[in-house]
This record gives C-alpha cells, sequence and structure tokens, in this order.
C-alpha cells in the first residue's frame, strides 16, 4: 500500500489527494470505468489489454491531448507495471488511482508510476462528440 501522502510531501510533487483510500478499484478501474460513470472494479493487465487493442481506445500524440483522455505510465521491468490516469482541463496534470491508496490529482511528470509511455482516447465518446446533433421529430 503506498502512502501517498508521505510520497507527496517527501518528494514536494505537486499533488492533492482528491478522494480517500479505496481497495474497490484500481488505477485502470477508474480510468477505464469510474471516471466515465461505470462501477469501482479493479481491470487487470487482460481487461487493459482489451480495452486497447479492441478499438475502445486509440493512441493519440502528446501534441493532441485532451482532457478525458487516458495517460499510461510505466517502467520497463519496474516494481510497479502499467498505471493509468485521466487527464485533467489543466495542462499537465492527471487524475489517478494509487494502488489501494487515495484517488491522486497530479502533474504527469511526478508521481511513483515512472514514465509517461502514452494517451489513449475513448473512441466510442470521441464519436459522439463529432455526431451532428439528431432533429428529434414527433408525429401525432
Amino acid at each position: 500500500n503506498l502512502d501517498a501522502e508521505r510520497l507527496i510531501r517527501e518528494n514536494r510533487w505537486q499533488a492533492e489527494i482528491v478522494s480517500g483510500s479505496s481497495r474497490t478499484y484500481n488505477s485502470h478501474g477508474y480510468s477505464f470505468q469510474v471516471s466515465l460513470g461505470g462501477p469501482a472494479i479493479h481491470l487487470g493487465p487482460a481487461a487493459l489489454n482489451t480495452y486497447l487493442t479492441d478499438g475502445s481506445y486509440t493512441k493519440v500524440r502528446p501534441s493532441e491531448v485532451r482532457p478525458g483522455d487516458i495517460v499510461m505510465f510505466g517502467e520497463t521491468g519496474g516494481p510497479h507495471g502499467w498505471h493509468t490516469g485521466v487527464v485533467t482541463d489543466r495542462p499537465g496534470w492527471c487524475v489517478s488511482k494509487w494502488g489501494d491508496g487515495p484517488l491522486v490529482r497530479h502533474q504527469v511528470s511526478e508521481g511513483p508510476y515512472g514514465e509517461v509511455i502514452g494517451h489513449y482516447r475513448n473512441t466510442v465518446l470521441a464519436m459522439k462528440r463529432l455526431a451532428p446533433p439528431q432533429k428529434l421529430r414527433i408525429s401525432w
């Protein structure tokens, strides 16, 4: 279990705890479910791989990142494996779930999960944003 408050203080990271600790969900559960109004669940590597390969999400360039996109962190051979968060409207910031600990708003360059290794956009939501408004026609 990560001691988020201690890590933030000792590393002098610009970060704030958004909500308390929970073992109900992990970073992937937050990023791919909770942040979109879904259930608080743990998502493992297989589920993460499915989201990233079934067309639900597409990789985006760093210059194209916008609020709501997923930021993925990792260290090749590192102790934490992949970690995900959700990009906020504040440039360079995200919200992510730190282990069994709290939900934390932090700079993407600061945190216990390594370097940014990619950004992903939900293709279903992106298509809904791009779709023209539908006219509602009611017949009597």
